[in-house]
């Protein structure tokens, strides 16, 4: 069975619950606002078609601030386990394994926070925050994570193909509202089979 992963609100402890991997610093939390990303048309580069870029023009992704980060696997394939009814996801080996390598972001990368973690069947989501000496930009911190993942797939035998899709989604949380909503969003997502974009 899967597990749920989250400080108790009452008294700040680790708990564990049946369901999907989660974690919180702040307790259960949904989700609004907007995407970073805007629509733009297909731009082409050297003859080919290629997709822009989905990071915030102008924004410095290595600055102090609330991410809200979403990684998919490859082909939405549901690597990381399955939904059991009410009970919630149930993670596979690779799924325990992922939870366990996205937990280890903060002894990595001490200036970077893990707020909250799903690992659900199909994505992974994640609250990160990086601090005001934080020494990597987002981009490093996540596809570090995701690489080890493989690694470590790869290693025990877990996997023998790629797991994850080539990019990420990412949206800088920018009040405490939407902190909010997005934790209670992430809380949730074990229980309730929703799509992995709910800002689309």
């Amino acid at each position: 069975m899967g597990r749920l992963y989250g400080l108790d609100g009452r008294n700040g402890a680790l708990g564990e619950r049946g369901g999907g991997a989660f974690f919180s610093r702040r307790g259960y939390a949904g989700l609004g606002g907007v995407s970073n990303r805007e629509t733009l048309p297909p731009m082409r580069f050297r003859g080919r078609y290629r997709i822009p870029s989905a990071r915030l023009a102008g924004y410095d992704y290595a600055s102090t601030g609330l991410y809200f980060v979403t990684c998919c696997t490859h082909r939405r394939a549901p690597l990381f386990g399955s939904f059991d009814g009410e009970a919630g996801v149930r993670l596979s080996a690779l799924g325990h394994l992922a939870a366990s390598v996205w937990h280890s972001i903060p002894r990595v990368h001490p200036t970077v926070n893990l707020e909250a973690l799903a690992v659900m069947p199909d994505h992974v989501h994640a609250l990160l925050v990086l601090t005001a000496d934080a020494e990597a930009s987002l981009a490093h911190v996540v596809n570090q994570a995701k690489g080890l993942v493989t690694k470590q797939a790869h290693a025990l035998l877990l996997a023998d193909g790629p797991i994850w899709q080539a990019r990420f989604h990412d949206r800088i949380v920018r009040t405490d509202a939407e902190a909010y909503r997005v934790r209670r969003y992430i809380a949730r997502n074990p229980f309730s089979p929703l799509p992995p974009t709910p800002w689309s």
